[in-house]
């Protein structure tokens, strides 16, 4: 389990995972966020990296959005960027440990492969898991439950 009070969550994640450093990143474009509150945490499913597999979990101050709000916002940002060049499929939402996010998944077709993003707001921070294992289908059907458990293993912390 990693735990970062400093950035108020927690997550568990499978033993052969390693934990790569903390990085200042943004993966929202168009976001305005003040220095020093875009943080990432790197965890590498492939140690050896002998083939694309990662989770990053981001941490962002944000203003809360609803659903339909965030939902709306990515499907624009999405669409605007790949501009209809890959599969991007409707936001859904889902429920973990009582935290209520975002989830859509997107990125089929293209060359870093799917992508599985969760998005959770909660004490004034966007929490935001992105997951991804590569363009082969089969490595992505078998990191889905490890990708699953890393996901509801999620909690923010005080």
């Amino acid at each position: 389990t990693f735990t970062s009070e400093k950035y108020g969550f927690s997550v568990s994640h499978p033993a052969d995972w390693k934990m790569g450093g903390q990085t200042e990143h943004d993966h929202m474009p168009g976001d305005r966020h003040p220095e020093g509150v875009q943080n990432a945490f790197h965890f590498a499913c492939a140690p050896d990296h002998s083939w694309p597999c990662g989770v990053l979990v981001s941490v962002h101050e944000a203003k809360p959005q609803t659903f339909e709000e965030f939902s709306k916002f990515l499907k624009g940002m999405f669409e605007g960027m790949f501009k209809g060049a890959v599969k991007v499929n409707p936001a859904r939402k889902i429920t973990v440990h009582g935290l209520e996010g975002c989830e859509i998944v997107y990125g089929e077709g293209s060359f870093f492969g799917k992508v599985r993003l969760v998005v959770f707001f909660q004490n004034g921070k966007r929490y935001s898991i992105f997951m991804t294992s590569g363009t082969e289908e089969a490595d992505i059907e078998k990191n889905a439950p490890k990708f699953e458990a890393f996901v509801q293993s999620f909690r923010v912390v005080k």
